[in-house]
């Protein structure tokens, strides 16, 4: 499973609103995060990383199912399958 910051993942720094939110979705998701520390010029300090899935899933790049590492990820979506 790959696992991105959001630096990472969008390119640029997210910022700490738009970082609090999708830390907020993960936890309510029971998405597992993990940190790592970084150091550069613009940021020294612990980021948090998520699942590429997740991310995918957050910013609406994907419509496919998250993998493993998701609790109770489909909650709520309006289940419309004939079956």
């Amino acid at each position: 499973m790959e696992i991105l910051s959001l630096y990472d993942y969008l390119g640029h720094p997210a910022g700490k609103e738009l970082g609090g939110k999708v830390n907020k979705e993960a936890q309510r998701k029971g998405v597992t995060y993990r940190t790592k520390q970084v150091s550069n010029s613009k940021w020294s300090g612990e980021v948090h990383c998520y699942p590429k899935s997740f991310l995918d899933l957050y910013f609406g790049k994907t419509t496919e199912p998250p993998k493993q590492g998701f609790t109770d990820f489909l909650d709520g979506l309006d289940d419309d399958l004939p079956f």
